[in-house]
């Protein structure tokens, strides 16, 4: 999972950044972005219920190959559920400007794009004569998927630098507000202990 993070903010070093959502600011680009996902996830979450409880009766459960179709399934349910409770807590921290609750979803995001990616590689080229429509679509919907992901991570590394530039400010703000007697009285004895160190003792 660290690999996953630290993987993830080298993408995000290196995403184009974005100044604005087209006509919109990052941070509304971020919540419609979230609820795009969520409606996605509830969605194509209720389609695999539908088609498991369709198929299930007619899986013979002795053949590896109705196994496998199971588990195929059942993790995309998975996936999707992840998705939905990643987008709901994204949407919140755009909200509330809460960096923190937003990198989960970048991470999740990339490395789910990352492999539907290569997966519809995969399948092209195994089955390059059959290409139709329905793979131009496929991605399109990932550029669009691409492109929200864009405009969170923008959003992300603005809500992070912000917060480096108020600590930064805090600092310096806490520093010249210090009275200068109670800076004196640390620096005092710190310059005792150095010339007591450099005087000869005499006994």
């Amino acid at each position: 999972m660290e690999m996953c993070f630290s993987v993830t903010q080298i993408l995000i070093d290196n995403f184009p950044w974005l100044k604005s959502a087209a006509c919109l600011s990052l941070r509304l680009g971020s919540v419609i972005s979230a609820q795009l996902f969520i409606l996605y996830s509830l969605f194509s979450i209720q389609y695999c219920f539908v088609e498991l409880s369709r198929r299930a009766p007619l899986l013979d459960f002795n053949k590896w190959e109705a196994l496998l179709t199971l588990g195929i399934m059942i993790t995309i349910i998975i996936v999707h559920v992840t998705s939905f409770s990643l987008s709901a807590m994204m949407m919140l921290g755009a909200l509330k400007e809460r960096a923190v609750m937003i990198k989960p979803w970048i991470v999740f995001k990339s490395v789910q794009l990352i492999v539907v990616v290569l997966l519809t590689m995969w399948v092209i080229i195994r089955n390059y004569e059959i290409v139709g429509h329905k793979y131009i679509l496929h991605f399109l919907w990932i550029a669009i998927e691409s492109y929200m992901l864009m405009i969170v991570a923008s959003y992300y590394k603005e809500l992070t630098e912000n917060k480096a530039e108020s600590e930064r400010l805090y600092s310096i703000e806490k520093l010249e507000s210090t009275p200068l007697s109670s800076v004196n009285s640390v620096k005092k004895p710190i310059l005792e202990m150095s010339i007591r160190k450099k005087l000869p003792h005499f006994y």
